[in-house]
């Protein structure tokens, strides 16, 4: 388990998957390995706050778990912020933004399932549902697009 405090941050590699992750400021990730049909896959539970996670074509899968949805990646690299503030009428919610590649998140209420490529961003909430974001949107609309998405 790793605690990240107010100007905290760290990096680290998987070595054998090729595989980078760096954890940012306030955050609180668990670090394990998960049994899937295709063998094991690394994984990552992040309970809040943000992390960047880069991953290499053609390596075993990578998981990333949050409270409100599961990510599952081979080749990518995105960024995954978990917010448990309990904003927007008491959403809690996951945001992911693909950089580079695509993911697969589904979301552990409703079970459906979105697959995001380069340059998207979607926003996973903790009652079930799923809202695209214009990636680089104000915080303001951010907000307000969450709001409207009820």
């Amino acid at each position: 388990k790793i605690i990240t405090g107010g100007n905290g941050f760290i990096s680290y590699a998987y070595i054998y998957e090729e595989s980078n992750v760096k954890i940012y400021q306030n955050s609180v990730v668990k670090i394990m390995n998960r049994n899937i049909s295709t063998g094991t896959a690394s994984e990552i539970a992040i309970f809040g706050g943000k992390a960047i996670i880069e991953t290499k074509q053609g390596s075993d899968s990578f998981i990333v778990s949050s409270p409100s949805s599961t990510c599952e990646t081979n080749g990518s690299r995105f960024i995954t912020e978990y917010k448990n503030q309990l904003l927007y009428d008491n959403l809690s919610y996951c945001l992911f933004t693909v950089l580079e590649g695509s993911i697969k998140i589904q979301n552990n209420i409703s079970e459906d399932i979105m697959y995001l490529k380069s340059g998207k961003t979607i926003v996973s909430t903790k009652n079930g549902k799923f809202l695209q974001l214009d990636t680089f949107k104000s915080s303001t609309e951010i907000q307000k697009t969450l709001l409207e998405g009820k």
